[in-house]
């Protein structure tokens, strides 16, 4: 190997004059690429020493086989190479003839490089410069010696650096192209990849690179590679110059980008000490012992593990997670933390708590940056505030006033920089997104790989679903990323294949029928480490008391509905009732409201974004932990809600009356019933034992028959096997809480359940379809998934279907969809008037006075107004692709002009009521109310509703709030 650099006069008057940025508003700065080069260089050196977190540089030595020198070497110079491709005709000469790049054109002339482009070059239909670095570094790396598969290897991460591979093809045609170049070009590319090398010091690693990276490896430095890229193309931080001139570099260019360093936590020796820190809302009592084993079991461990915390709601698992974080980060080398929950509203409930923690947990005078991770994290005030602060707000209630400063990072925000930040709040999407066959996400590795991950609520996803984060579990565990899984209601096959998943790639068995059985009498709450020993059992102590709630049936009547709640409320109290679906909740709502229309309120997901928030706000208000009935609880109220209060309201009922759900979904519904300890005068003598009364089944049936839309949503084997184990139970046993939550869990799940007398046929016929429907969701979720990390053996095992429609314009939200088996639906924003002029709703600050013109951009007020205006349009619209295309094209026909230029409104689809708040959508007549929210205007004859058909199919009966599709808006990037 040798490693002498050209220093011939005109090979260096030929380099220089290559270049690498023009400026974008048509004039005539630019920037060299040997100086585009030297600032990508100076970045990553940055990257490596400032913001990379221990934990991420340690995962990139072990998998390359370097020291965290020659790591860091390596990982600089391929930052430094990877505009290698600039150097090619078809990059330099795309400047065309006009001219005010005259100069471009002259230097590479008089320089001496030829103009003329070789025949096999102009004969390409693209010629990406990623990819021609690509070609280019691989020929430079035999040259040197290296291995041919190592420098395949290496230079594969130079051709993803805009976010995926290129093909084989197109591969195979570069690299003829670039063979038959002239000499002078060739001498040009070797000059600039050799001062690289040599200010990198890459030759000495070159020689003890003993490896080819594969797909892991090569993920997380094409991540890095991207992030230098991006920063050293940022003309505010590396300014162009102008013509005639080379750049000056003061060195201090990177001071104005607002990285911030890993957290570095301190070794967790006291987990009382550190929970009574982190949560001063909670000193005043001792931690839960869920709380404190979980601390401590992370703070004994000496390496990459899996934390499953199983606990019951009021437990608190959110407290117990992030100190574990602490305790894994101090011990792993982890800067940061990702949380990770269902839905948006779930993340958004999250937030300031989680910002509260991460305040405190930030050493006093450091900085940390902090990042809100879903489509409307704008419209979030805690989030919205940490942006505009330029520091932290205000600490939130509980936190004490000695912390460091969390700032939302300008650089590291948006769609795919968020991640980066040391602390996150997202919806779990984003970390499935890791697997994902979609652009740049080894931007998400590098960020997940320098990180403490909390998953929560990991029980409540479909086999789909489960399929991603079961992938995502074994390359967190391939790259080391110490994990925390949170649940409530865990069955112990998924609990198996989540550990197994995990410890798989640590050295611990990966099939499901090969993972550690794992006692099916395990107290609980339990706290499961997994490491590279094994899985080891940890018990804990409820604090919760054991109560027993009673269970009793309901008919599935309306009338009957009204009537049982008029009774039981006769003295007062607080009910929930919670539907499967939207349109049941909406039907129930209304008849108990005509009974009690003083007491009665709605929630659910086709609210406005805006209106739910609110709601739900106040809700948390009257029936939260600190609401007692001699304040702001009130004396009567019922609740009609969907899924959306299984987990994120914090409310606490007398009475519940549910649909019949899946086992773990219902005792998650259970699990608002007497949720916070109260006097026995804050509850109605009637109702201070605590029931729970089940509706959404034909009882006198047997086995009993579900409504079509409850089947269509959890599945008839779900609901068949939650009944068959209370009746196992017995209803007026009831379920004995928390104590009877795992058991019963494991027992709706278990395969040798016992039927019923009478029920066995329909059993079998529903598990069988269940199974059926299950192993196709499975196989579908793999069309757009990564292999597993050991059949990664390179980036092109990853990206498959590359060129797929995840790709495509509109690629986000259908990149969504292949982590979610759902319909993808139409996500739109209710306005008031027509696409000329419009305001927002008019009980919304910001609506004004004066219309909005169509073609102008909206004030900041209106626009933040009608961007938290958002709702779902029901999922008739979207099903079927020919009417979804067709509702998509004529809402953009509708769609004010003016959005196009604001930032809240970019993308999004307009929706026009009239003044009574009536809007028709594809002949479908819909009406909005801030009480009833989005629904089927019956007052409304159409063509389109004369029928019951079509009336049926307006409510759209099966639409759900179990899992939020994701939202389709107006194609763009």
């Amino acid at each position: 190997m040798h490693g002498t650099a050209v220093t011939d006069e005109a090979v260096h008057r030929r380099a220089a004059a290559l270049w690498a940025k023009t400026d974008r508003r048509g004039g005539d700065h630019w920037l060299p690429l040997h100086q585009h080069m030297a600032d990508s260089l100076q970045t990553t050196q940055a990257l490596w020493s400032g913001w990379l977190p221990r934990q991420a540089r340690a995962t990139i030595c072990r998998l390359t086989g370097l020291s965290d020198d020659d790591a860091a070497a390596l990982t600089t110079w391929m930052a430094a190479t990877h505009d290698a491709g600039k150097a090619t005709l078809s990059f330099q000469l795309q400047i065309g003839e006009r001219p005010e790049h005259a100069a471009f054109r002259s230097r590479l002339e008089d320089a001496g490089l030829p103009l003329r482009m070789p025949r096999l070059e102009a004969g390409l239909e693209r010629f990406p410069h990623g990819l021609a670095s690509r070609v280019i570094v691989q020929r430079w790396l035999r040259e040197h010696d290296v291995d041919p598969e190592t420098a395949r290897s290496l230079a594969a991460v130079h051709d993803a650096h805009h976010g995926r591979p290129s093909s084989p093809g197109l591969r195979r045609a570069a690299q003829r192209a670039v063979d038959s170049y002239p000499v002078a070009w060739r001498e040009a590319q070797d000059f600039l990849l050799g001062e690289c090398a040599a200010k990198s010091g890459i030759y000495d690693v070159l020689r003890r690179l003993d490896r080819p990276l594969f797909g892991p490896a090569q993920n997380l430095l094409t991540g890095i590679v991207i992030m230098a890229d991006w920063i050293a193309s940022c003309v505010d931080y590396f300014p162009l110059c102008p013509p005639g001139e080379q750049p000056t570099r003061r060195g201090d260019e990177l001071d104005a980008v607002d990285l911030t360093a890993p957290w570095a936590p301190d070794a967790v020796t006291d987990a009382d000490a550190l929970l009574a820190r982190r949560f001063p809302a909670l000193a005043a009592h001792s931690p839960r012992d869920v709380q404190r084993t979980a601390v401590d079991c992370a703070s004994a461990g000496t390496g990459a593990a899996l934390l499953v915390i199983e606990a019951g709601t009021g437990e608190g698992k959110t407290e117990a997670a992030l100190g574990a974080a602490e305790a894994l980060a101090a011990v792993t080398g982890a800067g940061g933390a990702i949380f990770a929950a269902p839905t948006m509203a779930t993340a958004d409930g999250l937030f300031r708590r989680v910002l509260g923690w991460a305040q405190e947990a930030t050493p006093t005078s450091e900085i940390t940056s902090m990042f809100l991770a879903h489509s409307k994290s704008a419209l979030n005030a805690d989030f919205s505030i940490l942006r505009h602060a330029g520091s932290s707000p205000a600490a939130p209630q509980g936190v004490g006033a000695e912390h460091g400063d969390v700032i939302a990072s300008e650089w590291m925000s948006g769609r795919k920089k968020g991640l980066l930040s040391n602390f996150c709040v997202a919806t779990i999407d984003q970390v499935l997104f890791a697997v994902l066959q979609g652009k740049h996400s080894m931007l998400r590795h590098v960020a997940l790989a320098g990180k403490v991950v909390i998953l929560d609520e990991v029980h409540s996803f479909d086999a789909y679903t489960n399929a991603y984060l079961l992938r995502t579990l074994e390359w967190l565990g391939r790259y080391g990323i110490p994990t925390v899984l949170l649940s409530a209601t865990l069955t112990p096959e998924l609990k198996r294949r989540l550990c197994g998943a995990y410890g798989g790639q640590l050295g611990q068995p990966t099939a499901a029928s090969e993972a550690p059985v794992i006692d099916g009498a395990a107290p609980y709450p339990l706290v499961t480490h997994v490491d590279a020993s094994g899985i080891a059992e940890y018990p804990a102590r409820s604090e919760q008391p054991e109560t027993r709630i009673r269970l009793g049936r309901l008919p599935d009547d309306l009338t009957a509905l009204v009537s049982c709640l008029g009774e039981e409320l006769a003295d007062g109290g607080c009910a929930l009732v919670i539907c499967n679906t939207v349109s049941r909740a909406q039907d129930a709502f209304e008849v108990l409201a005509a009974a009690h229309p003083e007491q009665c309120e709605l929630h659910h997901s086709a609210f406005a974004a805006v209106d739910r928030v609110k709601k739900e706000a106040e809700l948390r208000e009257l029936l939260g932990p600190h609401a007692h009935r001699d304040g702001k609880r009130p004396h009567t109220r019922i609740i009609v809600a969907t899924q959306v209060a299984e987990q994120s309201l914090d409310i606490d009922v007398d009475l519940l009356v549910s649909d019949v759900a899946p086992m773990d979904i219902l005792l998650q519904r259970i699990g608002r019933l007497h949720r916070h300890e109260r006097p026995a005068t804050d509850r109605p003598e009637r109702l201070r034992a605590p029931r729970a009364l089940l509706r959404g089944a034909d009882w006198t049936a047997s086995p009993p028959v579900f409504p079509r839309a409850c089947e269509a949503v959890y599945g008839r084997a779900a609901l068949l096997r939650s009944a068959a184990v209370i009746e196992a139970e017995g209803w007026e046993t009831g379920v004995l809480r928390p104590a009877a939550v795992p058991r019963l869990t494991r027992l709706a799940y278990a395969p040798d359940l016992p039927a019923p007398p009478g029920w066995a046929d329909a059993m079998h016929a529903a598990d069988q379809d269940f199974e059926a429907r299950n192993c196709a969701a499975e196989r579908r979720s793999r069309s757009f998934m990564f292999p597993p990390p050991v059949g990664s053996e390179s980036l092109d095992d990853q990206f498959t279907r590359q060129h797929a429609a995840i790709d495509s314009p509109g690629g986000a939200a259908q990149g969504a969809a292949q982590v979610r088996d759902t319909d993808p639906s139409i996500e739109v924003v209710l306005a008031i008037g027509d696409p000329s002029f419009y305001r927002p709703l008019p009980w919304l600050d910001g609506a004004g006075e004066a219309a909005l013109v169509g073609d102008a951009e909206p004030p900041s007020r209106a626009a933040f107004a009608l961007a938290r205006s958002t709702v779902r349009l029901p999922l008739l619209f979207s099903r079927d692709p020919e009417r979804f295309e067709q509702v998509v094209k004529h809402l953009e026909t509708r769609t004010p002009s003016g959005w196009r230029e604001s930032r809240l409104l970019r993308g999004e689809l307009a929706l026009f009521l009239d003044a009574e708040l009536r809007g028709c959508v594809d002949g479908v007549p819909l009406a909005y109310s801030p009480v009833l929210g989005l629904h089927h205007d019956q007052r409304r004859n159409s063509p389109a509703s004369t029928s019951a058909a079509a009336t049926t199919a307006a409510r759209d009966d099966t639409h759900s709030d179990s899992q939020p599709p994701p939202s389709i808006t107006k194609a763009g990037p």
